[in-house]
């Protein structure tokens, strides 16, 4: 399986992660402007910990290798968050 379909796996199985992301991206946004930019990977690491903080047993893991399939999809599917993130060229394999 590739990343690509790994992530949409993640993604399918765990609404709650673009829940999050797309909540804190606006969060941002409301605070620094309608036109400003913000890092996913700022946003991942924040989550990360969030979860890690409210995990008892065991650890939710976050894929460093999703963060960018996130930020896609998250200014596909947001018009209020279109251009949130800068993106770079992906490299297909």
């Amino acid at each position: 399986m590739n990343t690509s379909d790994k992530f949409f796996t993640f993604h399918k199985s765990n609404p709650h992660v673009y829940k999050n992301l797309v909540a804190m991206a606006r969060q941002y946004r409301q605070r620094h402007g309608a036109h400003s930019k913000v890092g996913i990977k700022m946003l991942w690491e924040k989550l990360r910990w969030d979860y890690r903080m409210s995990t008892e047993h065991g650890e939710f893991k976050l894929n460093n290798n999703y963060p960018s399939y996130y930020a896609r999809l998250i200014m596909q599917a947001t018009d209020d968050l279109d251009g949130v993130f800068e993106l770079r060229e992906r490299e297909v394999a």
